[in-house]
């Protein structure tokens, strides 16, 4: 009964000295949380503090405090300029960087839709920007629209509650529910708003926490003791517990099922509650008070401004050197930190205007006192606030300035070396074209040998056995300690993370292999690792449909026939199948749609991915330029499915892993942000993928030698062909004919290449993204030091085989 009566008296001893340090306390807490979710995305951060629930509970608390003294339209008046001068600065700075990125590299990446420009204005809807930074530097921002439109319901929700009591939590109770049972079923969605009943869900969701911090401030709470919060968290915790194990959340995150995060944050919020004296003693102390007071007086510029942290950190991290197991979460959280200090130092004085309060660089939770004493504690207060921002501001500063000196115009445009390592995985690093290729003419003494017949090793399926004798005997000592020894050394001069490697010389050697480790997780890579080779997903599906056109059920210059799951396709004559494989249909990709940006967990199925591009314009003229876009294998499985009569997963299945008894592979079912189908979603090793490629490339057990040679036509303007990309060296012969040395393709992390002339097959996985800035070098030059080494010559030899002639 002591500790509970001392428990209330350091809450009530706080409220009345003019903040409540509990409540100061928990918002640090949840947006600590909020930054560490965004830095690292990994899942299991979403089950420790619901931060937003509780960030919207505090919220509601301050509000009442502040109805309770002033008029209602005085209290919205002052809030919502809280909310909106912050954002305005923030929107102004951050349309200068998204526009300064599309002057340097004008692109479909790099456009800023102005539509939804209005709402960086009034936040009535999600605030978007460009693509540029992987959307990251806009994405955080749906929290304002939840909470601009909460602020403008907080009059009437504060009334109903003092009305009806706790009946006004039926209501958004029943909603949440309900609209997280109509949102599994997307025929039920509201047509033309796939997001609108995710956006009612918030909602719905907040506003119970709102109501909740409203009857905190009300003392409807303060009956509760430590015991009863105890229990109250026990309750939410097992139902929160029995949610989440029997219904859908979706990528296992917490926050993408409202119900699971709505019994999470009750679970959190009742512990909170039942250590609320140990809490506001800890609060009370110096250094934490300076934090928590600190933190308190720039919230709307930590949540604004830590995602822009985020992507300095990573984008320096992403070029420096090797790092230990663990070392690149902490270089990431001392630069987060560090850099958000420094964004609050220097646009925090914005929220004091905002108040109309006294603009200072460094605001201080106390206020001057009358007496002597109090004013030599504000003045020593003052100078150890100083003490502790200043080492965080400065390496802060120093972070900006490497971040602008290793940074060049070069990589404005690329997408994925701006992602922070959360949107890496919560959004699938996406796939791009090969890299340009360039070719080298050869002088009039090198000899061309022309590309070779197929290996007299090619058999049909059927005559495969069920099982399949390995591709050859394991690579002897010394070549397996080389191939070591070149993987350690190239993921640790061009600062990947970790790698997998298999490399196979079919009937001679090979091997699987690994180097280094996760950068998120910080567990060693092994050479039988699995993982999800994304878009090379595509050559299954080319492979199929080659087929499909071997057996004279699909032609593959003729115009697409009609799709009847895909009625509002652009049926342009001029759109052929073979346009469709080689990537000269002019779709945009799916990604790039407005549609996609607005709400990228909406994208759950493949029909709504393609849905959002069908909405867009061609992005050139049929067949006269080629430009990658995973859209084209949307359509491509749904061709498939018509012609078969059967589910893509089952063609693939039969046509495929089956006779190939590729049996450790495993395709993912759709999933927002994720339509997977015929374009992605893949999951397997290194030495399935190379009995794939060999297969495919090498055996002719897939396709039959016409289709091989379909395959083998590549774009010499981008290396782009029918479900392959062309990998140079490239050269060009005194005919005029273009040679490749290298057929193959890439996902996000993954890519496999074969030569026919030295009959290698390599496969590799990288634990971060093949699209980072300089990584297309990195990977080339690993192609061809695995092949030298292989081979036992010098990766460095003149190209005396070209191979693979072009059209």
């Amino acid at each position: 009964m002591e500790m509970v009566q001392s428990d209330r008296r350091d809450a009530q001893g706080s409220r009345a000295a003019g903040r409540d340090r509990f409540l100061d306390a928990i918002r640090t807490i949840a947006l600590i949380r909020v930054m560490l979710w965004h830095a690292f995305g990994a899942a299991i951060l979403t089950y420790f503090v619901a931060a937003v629930p509780a960030m919207f509970f505090v919220t509601g608390s301050l509000l009442a405090k502040s109805f309770d003294r002033r008029p209602w339209p005085t209290v919205l008046a002052d809030r919502a300029r809280r909310v909106l001068v912050p954002l305005w600065v923030f929107a102004a700075v951050a349309f200068t960087a998204m526009r300064g990125a599309w002057l340097i590299d004008p692109s479909s990446r790099t456009a800023i839709h102005w539509r939804s420009a209005v709402f960086w204005i009034v936040p009535l809807g999600d605030p978007k920007g460009s693509a540029w930074e992987g959307g990251w530097l806009s994405q955080p921002l749906w929290y304002v629209r939840a909470l601009f439109w909460l602020l403008l319901l907080s009059p009437l929700l504060r009334r109903a509650l003092r009305r009806f009591g706790a009946l006004v939590f039926v209501v958004p109770l029943f909603a949440v529910f309900a609209l997280d049972a109509v949102g599994r079923h997307p025929a039920w969605t509201i047509s033309g708003a796939p997001d609108l009943l995710w956006q009612i869900g918030d909602l719905a969701l907040y506003g119970i926490f709102l109501m909740a911090g409203f009857a905190h401030r009300d003392g409807r709470l303060d009956h509760l003791t430590p015991r009863g919060w105890f229990q109250g968290a026990c309750c939410a915790g097992i139902a929160a517990s029995a949610w989440i194990v029997t219904q859908p959340v979706p990528l296992h995150v917490v926050n993408n099922s409202h119900p699971a995060h709505l019994l999470v944050g009750a679970t959190w919020l009742c512990i909170f509650f039942a250590f609320r004296g140990p809490i506001t003693r800890f609060a009370d102390r110096s250094a934490p008070s300076i934090v928590i007071g600190w933190v308190s007086r720039r919230s709307m510029t930590i949540y604004l401004w830590h995602s822009t942290a985020i992507i300095l950190t990573y984008q320096v991290l992403a070029r420096g050197g090797h790092y230990p197991a663990g070392a690149h979460a902490v270089f990431m959280v001392i630069g987060m930190l560090s850099l958000t200090t420094l964004m609050v130092l220097l646009f925090g004085w914005v929220e004091d205007i905002a108040a109309r309060r006294s603009a200072e660089i460094v605001p201080l939770a106390m206020t001057v006192g009358a007496t002597a004493t109090e004013h030599c504690r504000y003045r020593k207060h003052r100078r150890n606030t100083y003490r502790l921002l200043a080492p965080p501001a400065a390496l802060g500063t120093l972070i900006v300035a490497t971040t602008l000196w290793v940074s060049g115009p070069a990589t404005a445009g690329t997408n994925a070396a701006a992602i922070p390592p959360a949107a890496a995985r919560r959004l699938r690093v996406p796939s791009q074209a090969p890299p340009r290729p360039q070719f080298q003419q050869l002088a009039p003494n090198q000899v061309v040998t022309a590309p070779p017949a197929p290996h007299p090793t090619v058999v049909s399926t059927a005559e495969r056995s069920a099982q399949p004798a390995p591709l050859a005997p394991n690579a002897d000592t010394a070549l397996a300690e080389a191939l070591q020894g070149v993987i350690d050394d190239w993921h640790t001069r061009w600062n990947v993370p970790g790698v997998v490697v298999g490399v196979a010389r079919p009937g001679i050697a090979q091997w699987y292999g690994a180097s280094g480790a996760d950068e998120v997780n910080g567990l060693a890579v092994h050479g039988e690792d699995t993982f999800d080779i994304t878009s090379i997903t595509k050559t299954f599906t080319g492979a199929i449909v080659l087929q499909l056109a071997g057996e004279a059920k699909i032609d593959l210059d003729a115009p697409l026939p009609l799709l009847t799951r895909v009625p509002n396709f652009p049926y342009d004559q001029r759109i052929t199948v073979r346009m469709l494989l080689e990537h000269r249909s002019g779709l945009m990709p799916y990604r790039d749609t407005p549609a996609f940006l607005a709400n990228p967990d909406a994208m759950d199925t493949p029909l709504k991915a393609l849905d959002a591009s069908l909405h867009e314009p061609l992005q050139f003229i049929p067949g006269a330029q080629s430009a990658y876009s995973t859209t084209n294998y949307l359509v491509l499985g749904f061709l498939i499915e018509q012609v078969t009569g059967k589910p893509f997963d089952t063609v693939l299945r039969q046509r495929i892993l089956d006779p190939l008894a590729l049996h450790n592979i495993v395709h993912r079912p759709p999933g927002p942000q994720e339509p997977n189908f015929a374009t992605s979603g893949i999951v397997t090793d290194t030495a399935t993928l190379l009995r794939w490629a060999v297969s495919l490339y090498r055996d002719g057990a897939v396709a039959k030698p016409d289709a091989l040679a379909t395959m083998h036509a590549f774009d010499p303007e981008t290396g782009l062909g029918a479900a392959s990309f062309g990998y140079c060296p490239c050269t060009i012969d005194e005919l005029g004919v273009r040679h490749w040395r290298w057929i193959g393709h890439s996902g996000g992390t993954t890519q496999f290449v074969y030569s026919d002339v030295d009959d290698i097959a390599i496969a590799f996985n990288v634990t971060d993204s093949l699209w980072l800035p300089q990584r297309g070098e990195a990977t080339a030059e690993l192609i061809e030091i695995i092949r030298a080494t292989m081979l036992g010559t010098s990766p460095t030899a003149p190209l005396a085989v070209p191979t693979f002639p072009g059209p």
